[in-house]
């Protein structure tokens, strides 16, 4: 009942699953001795110990909406994104970096029009901030393919290899703020409104995790969808679905995308720290 007064009333969602499951540990003796009483409890004893174990436990939840990343430690909260990531993947995608892992190690803008495609795209499909993560590998041969070019041993997490973009970055453009300065460039000549690449310029920035230098790409729901190369395209699960919104089904889309976006109160959320 604790957990449904968190998840359903509240509107939240875990923040950090492994402190959550400690936190846990001896939770009955401490919030539910009336159980252990000699008596039929009542639906006020019930409600103490819902209160009593939400007081334990709410520490480790966050908005379900809106919820700014850069807000905590970025060690821990890498962590938590990359956690969080196997089950709510639709807001959340990685990319190793932005040059070719095949020795010649040229820019490639091709992936830089596929992230903002996935960005657009994740705003048409969940209500609230997504994110992309440069620096970031889910496969052991990507890791491997890094570590071979730049002879830089990854950090492992919860079966993914933090590489960073650091490397690259020094040796394609002298420093993170060049290769920063790289990607804006290359997000001017994309396919979509000058509004939306404002939105999208504004809201990249660099963090550490350990020793690693990565970059943070978001891009927050507005008030109505976005388009790539004039057309409207979603995310379904941990992918973008290929084929845009037909013509015909616009209509139909907006609707469903004004009906998403008013179930929660988002425009009462705080903007993004990074912008």
């Amino acid at each position: 009942m604790a957990f449904y007064e968190l998840f359903f009333k509240q509107n939240k969602m875990i923040q950090n699953y492994i402190s959550l499951a400690l936190i846990l540990r001896g939770i009955a003796s401490q919030c539910m001795g009336t159980l252990n009483k000699d008596k039929k409890w009542s639906a006020k004893d019930r409600s103490k110990m819902i209160k009593a174990v939400c007081g334990v436990i709410s520490s480790q939840f966050i908005a379900r909406e809106g919820q700014d990343p850069t807000e905590r430690s970025w060690v821990e909260n890498l962590e938590n994104i990359l956690t969080q990531s196997k089950t709510e993947n639709v807001c959340y995608d990685f990319k190793i970096g932005l040059h070719s892992l095949d020795g010649q190690g040229s820019f490639n803008e091709a992936l830089v029009s596929k992230i903002v495609k996935t960005l657009v795209a994740m705003s048409n499909s969940h209500a609230g901030n997504n994110y992309i993560i440069l620096g970031v590998a889910d496969k052991k041969q990507d890791a491997d393919k890094h570590q071979n070019q730049y002879n830089v041993e990854p950090k492992f997490f919860s079966n993914f290899y933090i590489t960073g973009i650091g490397d690259e970055a020094i040796k394609y453009h002298k420093n993170i703020d060049g290769y920063l300065q790289k990607l804006q460039q290359s997000l001017e000549n994309q396919p979509i409104t000058d509004a939306t690449k404002r939105l999208i310029q504004r809201n990249v920035s660099s963090f550490n995790y350990y020793d690693k230098a990565l970059v943070l790409m978001t891009i927050i729901r507005g008030d109505e969808p976005i388009k790539y190369d004039d057309r409207i395209y979603v995310r379904k699960i941990a992918n973008t679905d290929p084929k845009p919104i037909e013509s015909e089904k616009e209509f139909e889309f907006y609707r469903e995308f004004i009906e998403q976006t008013n179930r929660y109160p988002y425009n009462t959320l705080p903007k993004s720290s990074i912008s």
